[in-house]
């Protein structure tokens, strides 16, 4: 035998004492008594300004190479019309 008493579906008991729970709610400490830790505040900043330089980094790199590539393959375009010996 399974008891219903406890099964949800209607306004049963136990929806009228979880309404209350709700209602009374907890008791909260106010902000100025929360305790915040500096520590993770201070690494996540760090770690935003390593990444972004570490991208700043490797674009600079890699336009280096474009620019290198493109300027020898400037240079291959301009024998084309040449032939060799």
């Amino acid at each position: 035998s399974v008891d219903r008493s406890n099964v949800g579906g209607g306004s049963g008991d136990s929806r009228s004492d979880l309404l209350e729970e709700i209602r009374r709610g907890k008791g909260l400490k106010p902000a100025s008594e929360r305790e915040l830790p500096s520590v993770q505040r201070s690494n996540s900043g760090a770690g935003t300004d390593a990444l972004a330089d570490a991208l700043r980094r490797a674009l600079m790199e890699r336009g280096r190479v474009i620019r290198s590539s493109d300027e020898e393959s400037n240079n291959s375009t301009d024998n084309d019309g040449e032939w060799d010996d």
